[in-house]
């Protein structure tokens, strides 16, 4: 019985008889040319130094700029304008600018401008682009100072039936201001705006915003799913009655948001639907999105949020019945999740499965 020949080992081999060799087989080699060095090495380093150098600008600018200043005409929408809420962006996230958050005047100035723009009602995009900008902004401090006019801006929609997809509206700026609110509930801690009245008020009520006609591109959805989530960061009694009743909504985004507001809080009643996001077919909840790349995305987004709510709620409420999550989790591993949500899901398993600690005798 012949056997498999070995493979053959590389080798440097003899020409075979009347095969060209190896000189004269390949094209003579000749010296780069300078328009090869310049294309080769010389323009990508300008582009990369350009980069570079606008890169350098920018910070300087927000490391040098009185961030006062930079309030001056932004609700021109010019360029400047642009440039110096660029900048202004990059010093309320800069760690070396902490004193900048607790800027009453500035972020006085800051809503001065977000009421004007409010006032004036103009619902052309620079105007709404510059109301979603400083909605967020304001949402940054650590101050109240900007709380009534985000309360303004958050039911503020007078073109209410009149968007066109594709471009911002009035709902866009509510929901942007909705998106400050829970920012600034996390620097403020939550019990400060727990006792704030007109907001709980407005955020139960937009909960349960309905469309007034086909909510083609889930704006008003998304509207709810965001009171849902700012609810969540704020909790209290009143926020956690309402997060309950929005378990039930129809959009899948604002049932997560509700739920993963309650388990923040330790609240069992997540617990159905944390069980629909750990789900291994959430086929109905990634319908919307048009492409099988989308879908993954989301499916996998929706498994990993899941499982931290779940991983939030053993931490809250250590003495709560999770073994129906458990399974859950185990049922999701078994199926060949994606890496990133297969570590998350070791993880949040073995959270679960720790045992309880004993209360102290007479605690």
């Amino acid at each position: 019985m012949s056997e498999t020949p070995p493979p053959k080992e590389f080798s440097k081999e003899l020409p075979m008889p009347n095969a060209p060799t190896p000189n004269e087989a390949l094209p003579e080699v000749a010296p780069p040319t300078a328009g090869f060095i310049l294309q080769l090495f010389l323009i990508p380093l300008i582009i990369v130094s350009i980069i570079v150098m606008v890169w350098l600008m920018f910070s300087w600018l927000a490391l040098t700029t009185e961030p006062r200043s930079l309030v001056k005409d932004i609700k021109s929408g010019d360029d400047a304008a642009w440039q110096n809420l660029g900048a202004l962006a990059d010093i309320l996230r800069n760690p070396e600018y902490q004193d900048v958050k607790k800027d009453q005047d500035l972020a006085q100035a800051l809503s001065n401008q977000l009421m004007e723009l409010q006032r004036a009602g103009h619902t052309d995009q620079t105007s709404l682009r510059l109301q979603v900008f400083l909605c967020r902004a304001l949402g940054e401090f650590e101050v109240e100072t900007g709380l009534p006019a985000l309360l303004d801006a958050a039911v503020t929609e007078r073109d209410m039936g009149h968007a066109v997809k594709g471009d911002l509206a009035e709902i866009d700026v509510r929901r942007a201001a909705l998106q400050g609110i829970s920012v600034l509930a996390g620097n403020l801690g939550p019990e400060t705006l727990q006792q704030n009245q007109r907001l709980m008020q407005m955020l139960e009520k937009t909960a349960y915003e309905k469309p007034a006609g086909e909510d083609f591109d889930n704006r008003r959805a998304e509207l709810r799913s965001t009171a849902a989530y700012a609810l969540g960061v704020i909790g209290g009694e009143k926020a956690l009655t309402t997060l309950d009743v929005m378990l039930g909504d129809p959009y899948a985004n604002t049932r997560y948001n509700a739920a993963t507001g309650l388990a923040r809080h330790g609240d069992v009643r997540a617990i159905p639907v944390l069980l629909e996001m750990l789900s291994v077919d959430n086929a109905e909840a990634v319908k919307d999105e048009p492409f099988a790349g989308g879908r993954k995305f989301r499916s996998a987004m929706i498994w990993a949020n899941g499982a931290r709510a779940a991983q939030m709620l053993a931490e809250e409420n250590p003495t709560a019945d999770l073994q129906s999550l458990q399974e859950a989790i185990t049922k999701l591993q078994a199926a060949s999740p994606p890496r990133e949500v297969a570590t998350i899901l070791k993880e949040v398993q073995a959270k679960l499965a720790e045992p309880v600690a004993a209360e102290p005798a007479g605690a």
